[in-house]
C-alpha cells in the first residue's frame, strides 16, 4: 500500500505531519501500538511481534524523513 505523504523537512508543518504519519502507522497492520509502546511495557517484556512491530513502525517513520534533517 502506498501513501502520499511528504518527506518531513523544515518546510513541513510537524504537526500535520505526525497526524498523518498516525495514521499510516495505524492503518500498515496496527504499528501505532508501537508509539505506546505496547501498553508502557519495557522494552525487555516484548514479545517477538511486538519488536518486529515496532522495528517495522521506525522503518516506515525513518522512511518518511528528508535527508536535509
Amino acid at each position: 500500500m502506498k501513501f502520499d505523504l511528504p518527506l518531513l523537512d523544515y518546510k513541513t508543518r510537524f504537526s500535520l505531519w505526525q497526524v498523518k504519519m498516525r495514521a499510516i502507522l495505524a492503518q500498515s497492520n496496527d504499528l501505532d501500538e508501537a508509539l505506546k509502546k505496547f501498553g508502557d511495557k519495557a522494552a525487555a517484556e516484548w514479545s517477538a511481534d511486538e519488536k518486529r512491530k515496532d522495528r517495522k513502525a521506525t522503518s516506515l517513520i525513518q522512511l518518511h524523513l528528508s535527508n536535509d534533517i
